[in-house]
C-alpha cells in the first residue's frame, strides 16, 4: 500500500476519502473476518441481540480497526489469527465503550454520520458493554491469549478510557473547571489522566497486536500510538466545540481561550450562563448563550490557538516517527496525515464538523 503523504495546501476531504479507500483495499479481508467473528456472537435474549445488530457499524469498526491491522503489516504478518485478534479487541473496546460516551458526556450521535455507535437505553448500554467485554475473553480464548491481551491492552488502556470517561460525566458543568485557567490547560495538555488521552483505541489495537504475538511495544511505537491519541482528541474537540459546550464539558478551545485573559471573565460568565440554562428545565434561549460562548472563544483565540497546537503536534510526530521507525513508521504516518486532513477541513468549514463518507460498506 502506497500513500502519498498530505500536504495542508491538498484538499483534506478528497485526501481523507482516497486513503480510506486505499487501505479498506489492502485489510478488507482481516477486517470482514473480524466482522464476521463479531456476527457470530449468540444473545439469550431478543433486546441484546437487537442492541448488538445496531451497533455493528462497518465503517466504525473499520476505522478503529486501522491502527491493528497497519501494526500487524508493519511488525509481523497478517494470518487468520489476526482476524480473531481483532474482533477481540473490536468488542472489548470499540463496541464495549463508544456508545457509552452518549450517556457519559450527555452528547447525541450524529444520525447521518455512517462512523459513529448508536445511543441505546442506558440500562440496555451497560448490559451490552458487560457482554461484549466477556464475549472478547472467549474470542481470544480460542487462541489461547486471553491473559496477554487483557493485561497489555484492554485493562489499561480501555480501563482508562471507561474511568475518564466517568470523570468527565462527574466534572459536567463544574465551575472549579473554569478557574486557574494557566494550570488547567498545563494540566490538559500534559496530564497522563487528562481527556487529552481520552481516545484510547489507536493504543489498545497496537498494544493488542503486540500482545497477541507476546510481545511488547518498544517506547517509540508507544510514543507514537499516544501522540495519535492526543492529535485525535484535539482535533474532535474542536469539530465538537459545540456540543462538548452543551453538555457541560470544558475542552482546548475554552481552555486556550480561558488562558486569554483580555475577555477571559466575560467567556467564563458566558459560559456558566449557558450552562445554567441548560440545566434548568426550560431551557431558554440555549442558541442565543451559545452563541455568545462561541464568539468570545473565537475572539480570544481559542479556537485557532487549538488549531495550532494541532498542527505542531502532528509535525512533531512525524518527525519522531519517522526518525524512531524508520520504513515501519509508513502506515501511522498515514494515520497521522487522516487527522491532519480532518483539521484542514474544519478551518476550511470555519470550525463546522464536516462528515467523510463511507468507504467500507
Amino acid at each position: 500500500m502506497i500513500i502519498e503523504r498530505y500536504n495542508p495546501s491538498q484538499d483534506g476531504k478528497a485526501f481523507r476519502h482516497s486513503a480510506f479507500l486505499a487501505m479498506a483495499d489492502e485489510f478488507r479481508s482481516v477486517i470482514l473476518g473480524a466482522l464476521e467473528v463479531l456476527q457470530e456472537i449468540e444473545f439469550e435474549f431478543l433486546e441484546l441481540d437487537k442492541a448488538h445488530a445496531e451497533q455493528m457499524r462497518p465503517d466504525l469498526l473499520y476505522r478503529h480497526a486501522l491502527p491493528f491491522c497497519i501494526t500487524e503489516r508493519s511488525f509481523f504478518e497478517l494470518s487468520e489469527s489476526s482476524r480473531l485478534v481483532l474482533a477481540a479487541l473490536l468488542a472489548g473496546h470499540t463496541l464495549a465503550l463508544t456508545h457509552l460516551d452518549y450517556h457519559l458526556d450527555g452528547s447525541d450521535p450524529d444520525p447521518d454520520a455512517s462512523a459513529t455507535a448508536r445511543r441505546m437505553p442506558s440500562a440496555t448500554a451497560t448490559a451490552y458493554s458487560l457482554r461484549m467485554v466477556y464475549a472478547a475473553g472467549r474470542i481470544l480464548d480460542r487462541l489461547d491469549r486471553p491473559c496477554t491481551v487483557f493485561e497489555q491492552a484492554l485493562d489499561p488502556i480501555s480501563g482508562f478510557v471507561v474511568s475518564r470517561m466517568h470523570q468527565d460525566w462527574y466534572e459536567r458543568y463544574s465551575p472549579a473547571q473554569l478557574s486557574d485557567a494557566a494550570n488547567q490547560l498545563d494540566a490538559y495538555l500534559t496530564s497522563p489522566q487528562s481527556r487529552i488521552q481520552g481516545s484510547g483505541y489507536w493504543e489498545v489495537m497496537i498494544r493488542g497486536s503486540f500482545a497477541s504475538h507476546r510481545s511488547c511495544p518498544t517506547m517509540p511505537v508507544v510514543e507514537t500510538a499516544r501522540a495519535l491519541r492526543r492529535l485525535r482528541q484535539v482535533v474532535d474537540e474542536i469539530a465538537d466545540f459545540r456540543e462538548d459546550l452543551l453538555a457541560g464539558l470544558v475542552t482546548s478551545p475554552l481552555l486556550f481561550a480561558l488562558n486569554n485573559r483580555k475577555n477571559g471573565g466575560d467567556l467564563t460568565a458566558a459560559v456558566l450562563s449557558l450552562w445554567q440554562g441548560m440545566r434548568s428545565s426550560a431551557k431558554s434561549d440555549i442558541e442565543g448563550r451559545l452563541a455568545e460562548c462561541w464568539y468570545l472563544t473565537a475572539e480570544a483565540g481559542g479556537l485557532d490557538r487549538a488549531y495550532k497546537y494541532a498542527d505542531q503536534l502532528w509535525r512533531d510526530a512525524i518527525a519522531y516517527c519517522q526518525t524512531t521507525l524508520g520504513p515501519r513508521s509508513e502506515g501511522y504516518l498515514s494515520l497521522f496525515d487522516l487527522k491532519r486532513a480532518k483539521l484542514e477541513m474544519l478551518v476550511e468549514a470555519r470550525w463546522m464538523n464536516v462528515r467523510t463518507e463511507a468507504v467500507f460498506v
